[in-house]
């Protein structure tokens, strides 16, 4: 979230020490991600951490597969840290804590990859599409049953009466409203490929990507991992849609290199970035015109809406 939550900072900062039995010395609010919040804790031994709260607790997929990544030796994957009871969701005053390692980097999706980064991208990804999931956690399995198109759909008798909206529907709303269509359309011939499934993050665009002091990628965000083909995740180093640093055809051939031999199916391709993008559009729509939220959130929402149906319909 781009505003901070209604929750004091002393109730996190003792909530923090109760759970990891930290020593905290300051709480820095980031205005970053859609969902949630997240602040840097900075503790009096001098070790930082990342921290998220949230409204609802994660499921159990979302915690328990970055950890068992890291088990299998894919150490660029960046896990949950367990409170002092074992626990990896902390409740606090209605909300959820879960923290992390804190890693200092600039921001991938402004500035892109270098090459090598292009490489290690490739093995990252193939690496976890070659993993295991948790044995003992329930996994969501794709089902290709998208409810983007009707949350749009949804927005179609709401956007003309939102003054910040109304003209941006009147241009590109028929269009939007085909896009809903075709998703449907595409969702149906997906489902019908039998593509073998792999493990998949989901959202492992390079917004998603931290490059430590070294260089080293590593991925973050494991908020809805999911057994799906490959092109679930393949449709964001494959596109230009998803950072302001878009792959050249020689970025593309990098990221090939570490990844190893891929065929990709067109089909699958078109119906994730298609779906992708009307879910963000629908979402943004939905926070423009929802009266309870901030004026900078509102104005962040308005902004990636533009650049959503400017550079993606």
């Amino acid at each position: 979230m781009i505003e901070p939550p209604k929750l004091d900072e002393k109730t996190l900062a003792d909530a923090i020490a109760d759970a990891w039995v930290l020593d905290v010395t300051g709480l820095t609010f980031l205005p970053v991600g859609l969902e949630g919040w997240t602040y840097r804790v900075d503790t009096v031994t001098g070790d930082s951490y990342f921290l998220k709260l949230r409204k609802e607790a994660s499921d159990a997929a979302a915690l328990e597969v970055p950890r068992a990544l890291v088990k299998q030796g894919i150490d660029r994957v960046v896990a949950p840290i367990a409170a002092d009871t074992g626990e990896l969701n902390f409740p606090v005053a209605g909300h959820w804590l879960l923290l992390y390692p804190y890693i200092a980097s600039s921001n991938l999706w402004d500035t892109g990859l270098t090459e090598p980064q292009w490489i290690e991208y490739g093995r990252l990804m193939a690496a976890i599409h070659a993993a295991a999931p948790p044995p003992d956690t329930a996994m969501p399995v794709e089902k290709f049953a998208t409810t983007a198109p009707d949350s749009l759909r949804a927005m179609a008798d709401v956007a003309p009466s939102v003054p910040d909206l109304a003209d941006l529907w009147a241009a590109r709303g028929t269009r939007l409203l085909h896009l809903a269509d075709e998703t449907e359309h595409l969702a149906a011939a997906a489902a019908d490929i039998g593509a073998d499934l792999v493990l998949c993050h989901t959202d492992i665009h390079l917004g998603n990507l931290l490059a430590d002091r070294t260089g080293r990628l590593n991925t973050i965000d494991w908020d809805a991992p999911i057994l799906a083909p490959k092109e679930r995740d393949l449709m964001f180093p494959f596109s230009s849609a998803f950072s302001d640093a878009p792959p050249d055809p020689r970025h593309k051939h990098l990221f090939r290199t570490g990844y190893g031999p891929l065929d990709l199916d067109p089909t699958l391709m078109a119906y994730y970035q298609t779906e992708r993008t009307i879910d963000d559009i629908a979402q943004f729509l939905a926070a423009v015109a929802d009266p309870a939220v901030g004026a900078a959130t509102r104005a962040n929402a308005l902004h990636w809406l533009q650049v959503a149906v400017g550079e993606r319909t």
